[in-house]
């Protein structure tokens, strides 16, 4: 338990650290939520992008759902795993999800997530549909890493995948 605290406290002053780069960073349009264990509130069933990349597929009308998607990293508070340079980057506004439907980006609930029995971090970008859709919608979703943890410089936003899927709403 002391453990997890610990690690919870370099998680909190490692975001801080990263805040006055933040104001000069991008608009992520993400509310940010800082949890040791809890996973974000969710309804209805998971709409996956990643599992259906660039897949066309059908989903209940009028259904709820939701979408989460975001980065883990394992062995957080080792330093032989995570160096700070690494730590740096990955808590960087440049690492980010981002989500967009129909060609317009949409907001997300951000949650930094310390699983002290798995000793991950977790960056969760979460958005909820509580009442669903109708119709033909395409979804696309983009995973970003800040180029220093791809051996660039601090700061720059690398986009590592790009998922896009249009979903049929029936």
């Amino acid at each position: 338990m002391r453990k997890a605290i610990v690690v919870l406290i370099l998680a909190i002053l490692g975001l801080v650290a990263v805040m006055p780069h933040a104001a000069a960073g991008p608009s992520t349009g993400v509310s940010a939520v800082i949890s040791p264990t809890m996973p974000p509130i969710t309804t209805g069933g998971k709409l996956d992008l990643l599992r259906n990349c660039n897949l066309n597929f059908t989903w209940n009308a009028k259904s709820p759902f939701y979408i989460r998607h975001g980065f883990t990293q394992p062995g957080w508070s080792d330093p032989t795993v995570v160096t700070p340079a690494m730590r740096h980057g990955y808590l960087a506004p440049w690492t980010r999800f981002v989500l967009s439907i129909d060609g317009t980006s949409v907001s997300m609930t951000f949650r930094l997530q310390y699983d002290p029995a798995t000793d991950a971090l977790s960056k969760l970008y979460t958005r909820n549909f509580p009442f669903g859709m109708s119709g033909p919608h395409t979804f696309t979703g983009r995973w970003f890493a800040d180029a220093s943890l791809l051996g660039g410089s601090f700061g720059k936003p690398v986009l590592e995948l790009e998922c896009t899927s249009t979903v049929l709403f029936t």
